[in-house]
């Protein structure tokens, strides 16, 4: 009976043993395939930026196609009184934007009347002008 129990005590260790090299071989083979897709994932990388190299240096050496820049704001120079009055209130900037506009020139409303539309606008461009302008 000793010799039965012996038996069956070492069946079961190496029933034991054989599930335990079972589980570390699968869990080996995740990790061998973890890192596999980890290399695939960077090869891939690396290739896309490569590409994307390629195609920064093919776009550089292209001719440009671009639109020309719009012209420059004509510089404009404020009244003298025009001028204390916007600075007092904080509206230079946005009068000198204003006023320089070619719809506005156009249309050759004073600076004083310009300076009143965008207080009564609040300081607003584009409501100042279309106060200005109607429209």
């Amino acid at each position: 009976m000793d010799a039965k129990k012996q038996a069956k005590v070492e069946a079961k260790e190496a029933k034991k043993q054989a599930k335990d090299e079972a589980r570390e071989t699968k869990k080996q083979a995740r990790e061998t395939k973890k890192q596999a897709k980890e290399v695939a994932r960077e090869t891939k990388k690396q290739a896309k930026d490569a590409k994307s190299g390629e195609k920064a240096r093919a776009k550089a050496l292209k001719p440009s196609k671009s639109k020309p820049a719009k012209a420059a704001m004509p510089e404009v120079e404020l009244q003298s009184s025009v001028a204390a009055k916007a600075e007092k209130e904080g509206l230079t900037e946005k009068l000198t934007k204003l006023v320089g506009r070619q719809d506005i020139i156009e249309s050759k409303k004073s600076q004083a009347s310009v300076l009143k539309a965008l207080q009564e606008s609040g300081g607003l461009i584009h409501a100042a002008r279309r106060a200005l302008l109607g429209a």
